[in-house]
């Protein structure tokens, strides 16, 4: 799995999401390619399953169905990361204030 690591959540604010699936075989394989496309930030990942006994059909649900869950995982890491570093942005404006507002007194 790799994404873009150049993330700024500004750019996500009433951007277009675009999501493009791409499937190839691989041996025994069915694998999926998802990006998303978020404005300027692009996610992706990839899925793959085992051919086997399966149907072609099953097989590349499969596989989208593990690319997408790739692509989600990402999200959530990245909303984690924003919501992080706002929290500790709010931390050091209130420890700042909090100085200020004893100096004054």
């Amino acid at each position: 799995m790799a994404h873009n690591p150049q993330h700024n959540h500004e750019h996500h604010s009433g951007a277009p999401w675009r999501v493009e699936v791409h499937f190839e075989q691989r041996g025994g394989e069915t694998v999926a390619t998802a990006d998303l496309f978020v404005g300027r930030v692009e996610y992706e990942a990839h899925g793959s399953t085992h051919t086997g006994e399966l149907d072609a059909a099953v097989a590349r649900q499969l596989a989208v169905a593990r690319a997408l869950s790739g692509v989600a995982h990402q999200l959530v890491d990245d909303a984690s990361r924003t919501v992080d570093r706002l929290a500790r942005s709010v931390s050091t404006a209130a420890q700042e204030a909090a100085d200020t507002r004893i100096l004054l007194e």
